[in-house]
């Protein structure tokens, strides 16, 4: 199958490179040119690319597109003005709804789609926790941690890519679901790193995520590990 997975950070490089092993045809994107020798050195084709410019037909007519570009880089709105494709898209989303605008335009926009919202992702030394340490008189002590590793983001893509699972949105988090303070608290006490505090007068409380179709379709291997 020929595949191109927009944008190549922490999630898209890993995927590209699993895909790359299971014999794809495939091409990746990234806007940085240092970064575009060390993935090619990798094996991976790469092409340099930035908004506003349009992409050549290379990208455009893959079998598949998997767009993975944050709400912060302006979600789906440079993507709007490119020529229609074939393309099946895979979108990676948020189960933060930061994205529902994004979501519609796909659905209304491309014949096949899958959506997939990520849950809050961790790995490869990358954890909120580190974020949050320190930090004083947060919120959401309650909360129930809503999150994903990184090596189940990438196997669940590749799962949805193996079944052709389409026209669907998937919720994907890990069975991890202690409270916020006590699952920050826990991994900056085992790493040494200051405690977070949160408000001890916050009662609200929020839900955990469904991910029962999620877990219908792939075997989730890492419950939240610190």
């Amino acid at each position: 199958m020929r595949i191109t997975v927009l944008g190549s950070g922490w999630y898209g490089t890993p995927l590209s490179l699993a895909l790359l092993d299971l014999g794809h045809e495939l091409v990746v994107t990234t806007r940085d040119l240092e970064k575009k020798r060390a993935l090619e050195q990798k094996g991976l084709t790469t092409h340099l690319l930035t908004a506003p410019e349009i992409p050549p037909s290379a990208i455009i007519d893959s079998d598949l597109l998997i767009l993975n570009t944050p709400p912060s880089a302006g979600g789906v709105n440079w993507f709007k003005s490119w020529p229609p494709t074939r393309a099946r898209v895979i979108f990676i989303s948020s189960t933060s709804g930061k994205q529902l605008a994004d979501e519609e335009w796909i659905k209304s926009t491309f014949k096949e789609w899958t959506i997939l919202r990520f849950g809050g992702l961790l790995g490869e030394k990358r954890h909120p926790g580190k974020v949050l340490s320190g930090r004083e008189n947060l919120p959401g002590r309650l909360w129930p941690v809503n999150l994903l590793h990184l090596e189940d983001a990438v196997g669940f893509t590749l799962k949805i890519i193996e079944t052709g699972i389409k026209g669907e949105i998937i919720q994907v988090v890990s069975e991890e679901h202690r409270s916020r303070e006590e699952f920050y608290q826990e991994y900056c006490l085992q790493n040494q790193l200051p405690l977070p505090l949160f408000d001890q007068n916050d009662q609200s409380k929020r839900s955990i995520i469904d991910n029962e179709r999620a877990k219908e379709i792939y075997q989730f291997k890492w419950p939240v590990k610190l």
